[in-house]
């Protein structure tokens, strides 16, 4: 199977990896629109940028003998954003909780 990709030209797997990515991010942002993200709130803004911003940057973290990079680092960051933020609701610590 390797030898059946390598053939392919640089040039189409470049083409094929730049609509692959734009296709993921285009889904990701139909799904923030299907579900009516509220960007009134500041929240919502920045653990989106944080979560972009972290998985297209190439940043790694390194615990133990694991690696996060990446999309899966972007989503153990958003995960964690998305606790803070809920522990920060519960002890009446934000400006913008939900009601």
């Amino acid at each position: 199977m390797t030898t059946l990709i390598s053939t392919i030209p640089g040039p189409v797997i470049g083409g094929i990896s730049f609509l692959l990515y734009g296709m993921i991010g285009a889904s990701g942002i139909r799904i923030l629109v299907d579900a009516q993200v509220d960007y009134g709130k500041s929240r919502n803004q920045a653990m989106t940028a944080v979560v972009f911003v972290t998985g297209l940057s190439g940043i790694s973290v390194q615990l133990g003998s694991i690696q996060l990079t990446g999309m899966v680092l972007a989503c153990v960051v958003g995960m964690i954003m998305g606790l803070a933020f809920y522990i920060l609701d519960k002890l009446k610590l934000t400006n913008d909780r939900d009601e």
